[in-house]
């Protein structure tokens, strides 16, 4: 007891003491987003040795410190009075990467300090001696939050890989070089060979589900091509392959199953089969041939006395009057070929197989629609062209009629639209209207004469009064006829103007009957 006694009257004579903590300063922030949204996630906080100003050795260490909703709160050794001068390299980590790093002198205070008190800008605006950057920790693949998922989903290099190649995707998925020479063609497959015109040998179908409704009741179905040979033929039902003769029959391209094994609903069918040389055709002739690849012959009947006259001689027509797609209902009898009369031989009253008495060989002529078709639109004041019918040179004869009609719409109420209707450079209507009124109509005829044209109009709209006028325009037909349809607004103004049909219809001039 005595002993113990004396121990502790030695300790505190000696004046030993446990060490203190090193003073911290106590840093405190919130941080938001560009976007005015809380920043969250880690910050990384490292640092090198230095000495605090208590004398207290600061080892190189780095912390990981969260921040939650904004909030950043960190106490740290102030560096700002060590020896020698320390900084403290922090990174900001959010969303799976480094979004941004500082660097961060603190001083000593009692007061809590905000992130703008201790961010340093540049360290080489800083005096002292500057501590090497801290290293940097080495990020892992997998610390990236979703890396190794979309790595995984790109194409990898295979054994086969090389640059400067056209690449396939092989077996695996992993892309390999298409082997061959640089004048070769590449196949979907990836194979090479010589390019050309020619068959590069039998060809292969692979995948095809044939067609035909899986119900339960249906029993045929039919491929796009023709197996051959026909025992290339590989069809499977739900993954196994079914037995040609015992499952199914084949006939061209047509399968036919037998009804015990009749497809039925959701069943899955995929077939694959080899396809003949088109260069080379092989197999059974059909259509119009007969007999087998490569010599059939014409198929019974399918050229008969009933395609070919009889009579026919090399300088006529080889098609006999009762050919199926000939009707015979307007042929002229014998007498109506060559009745002719007087003699001059003129044409009697019986003949019409070659006067216009042949209804056939009429004067009647329909209606030409030259034009016909929607137009532009435009907000501008200056005349502005919407819609144009050229009809060329020589089309137009004396005593053809010409019909065009037109109609616009109006949209908006603020300003008043225009339009204009010019054949060549004859201005045949032009009017302007209020700003209320939403459509504009009108229908122009123009009767051809050897000197040009005469034409008469009218034009009307929901609320514009009808307008009527004839005029003679000495446009030369001879030339081409520009027929021309304009709009514009009498002010600057967003309303639109739009010209939304106009047809131009030519009536050719007959003589009377």
């Amino acid at each position: 007891m005595r002993i113990r006694n004396w121990a502790a009257v030695l300790l505190m004579a000696t004046g030993l003491r446990a060490p203190a903590a090193p003073p911290l300063s106590t840093i405190e922030d919130v941080l938001y987003k560009a976007d005015g949204t809380k920043f969250s996630g880690v910050v990384f906080i490292e640092w090198k040795t230095f000495q605090a100003a208590d004398k207290s050795t600061i080892a190189t260490q780095s912390l990981a410190v969260p921040i939650q909703d904004g909030v950043l709160r960190v106490r740290l050794v102030p560096t700002t009075n060590a020896t020698p001068a320390a900084y403290y390299s922090v990174r900001y980590h959010s969303d799976g990467r480094v979004q941004f790093a500082e660097t961060w002198a603190v001083p000593p205070s009692s007061t809590v300090l905000r992130l703008r008190d201790v961010r340093v800008l540049s360290l080489s605006q800083q005096t002292g001696t500057i501590q090497p950057p801290a290293q940097q920790t080495e990020i892992q693949e997998s610390d990236v939050v979703g890396l190794l998922e979309d790595l995984e989903i790109r194409p990898v290099k295979g054994p086969g890989y090389a640059a400067s190649r056209v690449a396939f995707i092989n077996e695996t998925g992993a892309l390999e070089a298409v082997m061959g020479s640089v004048t070769d063609c590449v196949r979907v497959d990836g194979t090479a060979g010589p390019c050309g015109t020619g068959s590069g040998g039998p060809g292969f179908v692979d995948g095809e589900t044939p067609a035909g409704p899986v119900d339960g009741t249906n029993t045929v179905f039919s491929l796009n091509n023709i197996p051959s040979p026909p025992a290339s033929l590989a069809l499977y039902r739900n993954g196994m392959r079914q037995k040609e003769g015992l499952d199914y029959t084949l006939s061209g391209n047509v399968i036919t199953f037998n009804s015990a094994s009749t497809p039925q609903p959701g069943d899955v069918l995929v077939c694959s089969y080899r396809l003949a040389d088109a260069s080379n055709p092989a197999g059974a002739a059909g259509g119009a041939l007969s007999g087998t690849y490569p010599n059939p012959s014409i198929a019974q009947g399918v050229i008969t006395d009933y395609n070919i006259a009889d009579t026919a001689q090399i300088r006529e027509s080889k098609l006999a009057l009762n050919y199926p797609t000939h009707s015979s209902a307007n042929d002229p009898t014998p007498g109506q070929k060559a009745a002719l009369a007087g003699t001059a031989g003129i044409p009697s009253a019986t003949n019409r197989y070659v006067t216009e008495e042949d209804p056939r060989l009429g004067n009647n002529r329909s209606p030409q629609v030259i034009c016909s078709a929607t137009g532009g639109s435009t907000s501008s004041t200056t005349l502005t062209e919407l819609g144009a019918c050229a009809i060329p040179a020589g089309t137009l004869a004396a005593g053809d009629r010409v019909v065009v009609s037109f109609g616009y719409t109006h949209e908006g109420t603020t300003q008043a639209p225009a339009f204009e209707l010019r054949w060549g450079e004859t201005t045949v209507v032009s009017r302007s209207s209020s700003s209320s009124e939403l459509r504009l109509v009108g229908h122009a005829e123009f009767g051809l004469y050897e000197g040009g044209a005469l034409w008469s109009a009218q034009s009307w709209g929901s609320s514009l009064s009808l307008a009527y006028g004839s005029g003679i325009a000495t446009d030369s037909f001879g030339s081409t006829i520009n027929i021309r349809l304009l709009g514009r607004f009498t002010s600057d103004t967003t309303n639109t103007l739009t010209l939304r049909n106009f047809t131009v219809i030519r009536y050719p001039a007959q003589a009377g009957q």
